[in-house]
Parts: C-alpha cells; structure tokens; sequence
C-alpha cells in the first residue's frame, strides 16, 4: 500500500523507552494534580501523592472549564473499530476520508482505512453541540451491513470525543505556563493536533534547555498556530452551526 501506520501503542512504548533511559527525567503514573501555585522562585504542585517543588512547570492538563453544550463550536466525538473480514472488497491503495453521509442531524462521517485484503480500520464521527453518548458504535455497525460488511471479528475499539471548540489559549510568559489543548495547539474544526505538538513540544524542550544553562526559568508559550488558521477555523464553525446539513 501507499501509506504506512504508526500504531499508538507502538509510539507510546517508544516515549516510555525513552523517558527510562534518561536519568534526568522520572515518569509517575496514575497521580492526579489537584493544584499549581506559584510562589517566588518556585512553583508547588498539589497532587494526590503530595506536594512537589519546581523551578518550572508546563501545565498539558485539559481545560477545566469546556462546557456540556457549546453555541460556539461542537464536540466531534467518534467511534473506531478495527475489523478482520476475508476479502473485504474495499480497494487497498485508498483511503476514504470524511465521507459525509445522510444523516438528518448531527452532521456525521465515516473514516475507511484498508490494512489490506482482510483488514479495516474504519471510523464513524459526528459534530454534536453537547458531549453525551460519545459511543457510535451502532451507527458504525449499521453502516458496515450497508456496505455488506458481514461476519467481521473486532480486534480493537476506540471510543472518545474532541472539543471542536475555539480555545484561545493562555500566552502567560512565566513559571507556569499551559501547552496542548488547553494553550490552543488544537485545530478547532478538524480536532488534529499531533503536528503542533510536536513542534509546540520542541520549541518548550529548547526553552527547558537554554532555561537549564542559564537559570532564568521564565518560559514563554510557544507559537505553534498561526493567526490564519485560527481564523479559518472559527469560520468552519460559523457556517457548520448555520448550514448543518
């Protein structure tokens, strides 16, 4: 085939490699942050585990404060699954992106992926103005039997939802300052944001860096969108909300 897929759990278990092989940096799982609070030269974590102390700390957490229902954007909220069925019939060398389909509301897609002969990945999506029943599993089923898509075994299941949502981000220069989701790096009409968190995340790294040698540990957010593009996203938006069909 002409694509070649990076499995999630494949990337993780790389990222996890390579925190453990670096002494400068510990990974504690299954901790919650409770607060952050800055006080002088240093910055307190509360968490559930207890208190931590730092020169500098980069917030990744979500927005707390995403309303259920939304008038200026929606949730994307989707499921996936990842199917075996002997000889599908799907063409291998193409992928089916946003395919729309007739849905009286919300406005819905479908993803289709061939692995191969025998295997699909294959997702169904919808824009939703509130987050409720993120599971779309039926209407996926639903749409595989109209395709003739019978006898299929389920290898894996995804389920989840995206705030499609204008976040304009916190631009704080300081000690403690916010990245991903809730700085902005995610593009509010697609939900994609793996690229600018690559760069968002490079961009931070050589700030920790340079902050490390000097001991200024001031950060500034990184720009990692341009105006453009935000831009353009509350415009999708608009017309998505006016036209849903």
């Amino acid at each position: 085939t002409p694509y070649a897929l990076l499995p999630a759990d494949a990337l993780y278990r790389h990222a996890l490699e390579r925190i453990e092989a670096c002494p400068a940096l510990s990974l504690q799982q299954g901790v919650s942050v409770e607060a952050i609070n800055e006080h002088g030269s240093a910055v307190r974590v509360r968490t559930s585990t207890g208190e931590l102390h730092a020169r500098s700390v980069v917030d990744t957490r979500p927005p707390a404060n995403l309303p259920d229902t939304s008038t200026t954007g929606f949730w994307q909220v989707f499921t996936g699954l990842e199917i075996h069925c002997l000889d599908h019939g799907f063409e291998t060398t193409t992928a089916r992106l946003m395919d729309f389909q007739a849905c009286d509301e919300p406005p819905c897609f479908v993803y289709l992926l061939p692995k191969d002969e025998h295997h699909l990945l294959v997702e169904w999506t919808a824009f939703q103005p509130h987050k409720d029943n993120p599971d779309c599993r039926a209407q996926l089923e639903n749409w595989l039997a109209q395709e003739g898509i019978k006898g299929y075994r389920v290898m894996r299941s995804e389920s989840s939802m995206l705030p499609m949502i204008p976040i304009s981000g916190e631009r704080h220069f300081g000690r403690v300052i916010k990245a991903g989701v809730g700085a902005g790096w995610m593009r509010a009409a697609t939900g994609y944001h793996f690229a600018s968190c690559q760069r968002g995340s490079m961009l931070l790294a050589q700030q920790i860096l340079a902050a490390s040698a000097s001991n200024q540990w001031h950060l500034t957010p990184p720009n990692v969108r341009s105006r453009w593009l935000e831009w353009m996203d509350r415009v999708f938006l608009r017309a998505l909300q006016r036209h849903p069909d």
